[in-house]
């Protein structure tokens, strides 16, 4: 596939996923500037992996599909989740807190899934990365 036909697809993508979004919209979720998008749209420029991780965690799309319209759109989804008896408890004890003390205690629990979440999803990004490396050479 040539150079200007991969940009096209790329462009194509990111538009389907932006939708009836406004661009300066979709740069708010993604931290990515109106601006920096707007070159991708055009495609003057292509995202680098930082901004195709970016685009892949706000939409759910994986990267590889993202930079090469291969594999699946959508990332596994996770379906019926049903709390263990433990998180119900502790939630439930977090619910009789202050509301001071459940905002602090809610913090600090999303700021260690949001560090698991992270290594996890190094793991992941490692191994497609690896995987897009075989594939151009």
């Amino acid at each position: 596939m040539d150079d200007h036909a991969s940009e096209f697809d790329f462009v194509s993508r990111l538009k389907k996923l932006i939708g009836n979004e406004s661009v300066r919209s979709f740069g708010r979720k993604t931290g990515i500037s109106e601006t920096q998008l707007r070159k991708y749209l055009s495609g003057k420029s292509k995202p680098g992996l930082d901004n195709l991780v970016s685009i892949s965690k706000v939409t759910g799309v994986s990267i590889e599909w993202l930079a090469t319209g291969e594999r699946t759109e959508q990332k596994d989804e996770i379906t019926d989740y049903q709390p263990s008896m433990q998180a119900q408890k502790i939630m439930e004890l977090i619910d009789t807190l202050e509301p001071d003390y459940r905002r602090e205690i809610l913090l600090r629990i999303e700021a260690l899934y949001q560090a698991d979440r992270n290594a996890k999803e190094l793991k992941e990004l490692k191994a497609e990365v690896a995987k897009l490396q075989e594939k151009l050479g």
